[in-house]
């Protein structure tokens, strides 16, 4: 009984403990954050917002730099420069011409509120998909889809995002979604997504380069988990599947790199810092291409 009472008292005192503290220290100043990753043969355009500390309780579109910046862009290649003063959409600045391959392009911005920011990078040619292929295979007494993908890779260094989407249509919903899929090819990096347990588990995109095969014909196979709609007999549904090879710099590969890993880390691992190569501020100036052919 003596121990019961006395296991009473120690909780009321945890209890009457409690105190809330009110945070008192200073958030860091607010930095200009440009997110532009550029597709070739497509508008140049970019989106600039300000960093807000991450206790900010304020609206999520209050960030958004719509006005009051000029954003300059060089083609250090012909030396011609554009200007835009206004946003052409919330905080989208598209600019008047097509992003073309192998091109340096220099972005400058500057705000009076916020220190000014640049950065530079060189655009990429496309490397595109020769063929897909696909067959269904039993993994673990279930379907899965095997998909191949077959490219030639350029001499250079080349980095890649691999990912499948599965586009429904149904009556009554329509969705798109990329499957999990996993590889044991070499070129493939899986200490990432590996239990502690040492098995491999799926994911919806890759990110690799081609240390292992560069200047070579590649050939990857992918196992997917794959969820077939046509079986629904109530609501049955068309579907398409695309398979995306996504050819980028080492910038913007670096850049979904390190912001993969930031959103895969837990309450127990060291903060991934996701890479940034905006001078003076935040984000990623970067470019990528995209080959899709449907199975």
């Amino acid at each position: 009984m003596k121990q019961f009472l006395s296991l009473l008292i120690v909780l009321f005192l945890l209890v009457s403990c409690q105190k809330e503290i009110e945070f008192k220290g200073n958030s860091k100043t607010s930095l200009l954050v440009l997110n532009g990753v550029v597709e070739n043969d497509s508008t140049f355009r970019i989106f600039l917002e300000r960093s807000v500390f991450f206790l900010s309780n304020e609206a999520a579109d209050a960030k958004y730099i719509t006005s009051g910046a000029e954003v300059k862009v060089t083609n250090l290649s012909t030396n011609e420069v554009f200007i835009l003063n206004q946003s052409t959409s919330v905080n989208l600045y598209a600019f008047p011409f097509v992003t073309t391959p192998n091109t340096r392009y220099k972005i400058e911005v500057s705000h009076p509120s916020y220190p000014s920011i640049s950065s530079e990078m060189t655009t990429t040619s496309k490397v595109n998909l020769l063929a897909v292929d696909s067959v269904t295979v039993i993994k673990n007494q279930e379907n899965r889809l095997k998909i191949t993908f077959n490219w030639n890779d350029p001499s250079t260094e080349n980095y890649y995002m691999v990912r499948i989407k599965q586009t429904v249509s149904a009556p009554e919903f329509e969705y798109d979604e990329y499957l999990y899929m996993e590889s044991s090819d070499v070129a493939i990096d899986n200490s990432n997504n590996t239990d502690i347990d040492g098995s491999v588990y799926p994911v919806d995109s890759y990110l690799f380069n081609d240390s292992k095969f560069n200047g070579q014909q590649k050939e990857i196979e992918f196992i997917c988990y794959y969820y077939n709609p046509n079986t629904d007999p109530f609501n049955p549904a068309a579907e398409d599947l695309y398979c995306e090879l996504i050819s980028m710099n080492k910038e913007t590969y670096l850049y979904y790199v390190s912001m993969k890993a930031n959103m895969e880390s837990d309450f127990f691992s060291e903060p991934v810092k996701v890479l940034s190569n905006i001078e003076n501020g935040f984000g990623i100036f970067g470019t990528l291409n995209y080959s899709v052919k449907k199975l």
